[in-house]
């Protein structure tokens, strides 16, 4: 009996560092001074905006446009713009206004675009009087030209937009937008201008 209590007392002995040790709060835990805390996102404006800096001031529109890709003619129409900083810098703001065809009232347009860091992509956002609805795109600055896509709803119908800023010079730009009602295997041309300056 004294052996079998000995024989006991000799296992506590060894056994229990070791379960103080499994059993230790701090046991798979990383060191806290060690452990790699998750890096803060980039805050502030985005460099990218700088690429876009031209565009802030007034300027006068002038473009054409077809209502459906049968269409021969092209209507013209007129319209004032202004692009500007908003939220300290880190956010361009568009506002439109023009009169788009006889016997339409004035559009009013509102357009917001960002450089998303996380996605590394420009996105636009675009809303007008005649729509009503708020239209998303997203895209590229590069080579010179600013290509944006996304999705429309146009009377039910699911609509491709790609929106492409072109040839811009200093006081002047090229601008056009294109629908696609085969996910993007075919395109026409609805709308295409210029912008200049004032």
């Amino acid at each position: 009996m004294i052996k079998i209590a000995a024989t006991i007392m000799v296992m506590i002995l060894l056994v229990a560092p070791v379960m103080a040790d499994h059993c230790s709060s701090d046991h798979g835990k990383e060191d806290a001074t060690t452990a790699a805390a998750p890096a803060m996102p980039e805050m502030g404006v985005p460099e990218q905006l700088k690429n876009l800096a031209f565009l802030i001031g007034e300027w006068t529109y002038e473009g054409e446009m077809q209502m459906a890709p049968t269409d021969t003619a092209w209507i013209k129409h007129t319209a004032d713009a202004k692009w500007s900083y908003e939220c300290e810098g880190a956010i361009i703001r568009y506002d439109f206004v023009g009169d788009m065809m006889p016997g339409m009232p004035t559009m009013t347009g509102l357009g917001l675009m960002a450089y998303d860091r996380g996605a590394k992509e420009w996105v636009q956002t675009w809303s007008d009087n005649f729509m009503a609805g708020l239209s998303r795109y997203t895209g590229q600055f590069k080579d010179g030209e600013i290509a944006m896509t996304g999705v429309d709803n146009m009377g039910g119908m699911m609509v491709t937009t790609r929106v492409t800023t072109f040839d811009i010079e200093d006081n002047t730009f090229k601008w056009k937008m294109e629908h696609s009602m085969d996910e993007g295997k075919t395109w026409w041309l609805s709308m295409k201008g210029v912008y200049t300056k004032k």
